[in-house]
C-alpha cells in the first residue's frame, strides 16, 4: 500500500506546510515515511469512499512522527503531520 501512495502526486495541506516550516522538515523527509513507515490500520479508514485515508507512523530526524493521508484516484494529500520534537 505505502507503494502506491508514495508513486500519487503529493500535496500537503496548509497546516502541515506551516509545521514543516517551523520544525525545519523537507519534502524528503516526509517521502522517508512512505518507504519505511508503517500503517496503522487501526487508524485508518480503508473502506471510505470515493478517498480511503491512512495513518503511518515513523521517523523523522530520529523522532517519532506520524502523517494523515488521504488517497484518491490520482492525488495522496498529506492532511496531517504529527511530530514529537521532544
Amino acid at each position: 500500500m505505502l507503494k502506491i501512495l508514495r508513486n500519487k502526486h503529493q500535496i500537503y495541506s496548509e497546516g502541515v506546510l506551516q509545521l514543516m516550516t517551523t520544525k525545519k522538515i523537507d519534502s524528503m523527509s516526509i517521502d522517508s515515511l512512505f518507504y519505511f513507515g508503517d500503517i496503522d490500520f487501526s487508524k485508518s479508514k480503508v473502506r471510505q469512499e470515493p478517498c480511503r485515508y491512512y495513518w503511518i507512523d515513523g521517523f523523522i530526524h530520529e523522532k517519532e512522527s506520524s502523517i494523515y493521508v488521504q488517497n484518491c484516484d490520482t492525488l495522496v494529500t498529506i492532511q496531517k503531520l504529527y511530530y514529537n520534537s521532544n
